[in-house]
């Protein structure tokens, strides 16, 4: 159908149930068509293809669903729960695109994609597979946080983030040289941290870092960071960060946790190497204890089989000479199957003694999925005279 000039296509969307999308196109003095289309919910290249084998779809309709974003300006209404991640897997680098987005009010089991969950169109972003690729960053970002205020989050990124594509090998935060105004959640690329010209950790999409200022309160920061690949970082302004977890106490105390253990087991030479990921799960898995100067944390004798992390104040081998300063491991033979008893007392010389505790079954799980780890400790056992 064609009027004034503008030609009017009426095609099925990407959707499994079929629903009409229009695709409106104009040739220009150039000759060249310009085109701009609305559709509907979407489903991912994947899903499709599962569908097309299990019959649930014909050819036909396989080839229109993978065919729809071919034009240069695409409106995709995203559904329930915001954008549909699976509309990365549609649209390319080079496409450019606009999303309108909706949200019902009922209950979904699916992820709230802030980015892009009505009214709270955060970003200016330009290309739809990126916005798909930072929301479900930071729906990545909030996971380990289950009692978030969603509301006042999404009106945090609304407000208070800033939007910041990365060159390769740009530096983007100097070592005791920067102070620190914002905490950052990496959206795309790999980022490298250097802490005294040695790099602890690789960091990748839904990780985040600059969080030292909520932990220590030291304004200066602790470490490089540099990034390996093209990327994208969201910076949340560290004011309104302190703000929200002060209104937040079970997100800033899971918060607090997770940021200071993460970055005590980077500083560790058993758990540093580990991937981001894994420390993370670990970090949040960790049992916090604190003890004043002359309580004990390990007897000689005792068959309690778990490892700890010293964050906090100084421990020691009572008649030695030998004296835990952080970020020393004690216990570990123990918790990883080595002895079946403690071989000696440690206790606090310091009051405010603070450590992580990690249980025998999380470490012997790192140790078979980590092979490096359990060559490590075994060579520290033999080292103090243990046959392993």
């Amino acid at each position: 159908m064609t009027i004034s000039g503008i030609e009017f296509l009426f095609l099925y969307t990407a959707h499994p149930i079929p629903c009409i999308s229009v695709k409106a196109r104009k040739r220009l003095r150039r000759e060249l068509p310009a085109e701009i289309q609305i559709t509907s919910d979407t489903v991912g290249i994947s899903c499709a293809q599962k569908m097309l084998e299990q019959g649930v779809i014909s050819q036909d309709r396989y080839k229109q669903i993978t065919s729809v974003f071919e034009g240069d300006i695409t409106i995709a209404d995203g559904g329930e729960a915001g954008l549909h991640p699976a509309l990365q897997d549609f649209m390319g680098h080079d496409i450019r695109a606009t999303f309108l987005g909706h949200r019902q009010n009922e209950t979904t089991d699916a992820p709230l994609h802030f980015s892009f969950v009505e009214p709270y169109h955060l970003f200016p972003y330009d290309n739809l597979s990126v916005g798909s690729i930072i929301s479900r960053a930071i729906d990545s970002f909030v996971k380990p946080f289950p009692n978030i205020d969603v509301g006042r989050w999404a009106q945090i990124l609304r407000e208070a983030a800033v939007y910041r594509p990365i060159a390769s090998g740009q530096l983007i935060l100097q070592e005791r040289m920067e102070e620190a105004e914002f905490l950052f959640v990496i959206c795309f690329g790999l980022f490298s941290v250097i802490a005294n010209n040695q790099e602890v950790a690789v960091l990748h999409s839904g990780n985040f870092f600059g969080e030292n200022v909520f932990v220590s309160g030291d304004k200066k920061r602790t470490a490089h960071v540099k990034a390996l690949t093209y990327g994208i970082v969201i910076g949340l302004n560290a004011d309104v960060i302190h703000e929200f977890l002060n209104d937040n106490p079970d997100v800033k105390r899971r918060f607090y946790h997770l940021a200071e253990a993460r970055e005590l087991l980077s500083r560790t030479m058993i758990f540093g190497k580990l991937d981001v990921t894994e420390k993370t799960n670990l970090a949040l898995s960790l049992n916090n204890i604190h003890l004043n100067a002359g309580d004990y944390l390990i007897r000689k004798g005792e068959t309690e089989d778990c490892g700890y992390v010293l964050a906090h104040g100084a421990l020691e081998i009572p008649g030695t000479e030998i004296v835990f300063t952080p970020p020393s491991i004690v216990g570990e033979f123990t918790a990883a199957g080595f002895t079946e008893r403690r071989t000696a007392d440690i206790k606090a010389t310091e009051d405010f003694t603070s450590v992580y505790r990690i249980t025998s079954n999380d470490l012997k799980r790192l140790m078979e999925s980590n092979p490096d780890i359990e060559m490590q400790l075994r060579e520290m056992a033999r080292a103090r005279g243990l046959k392993v």
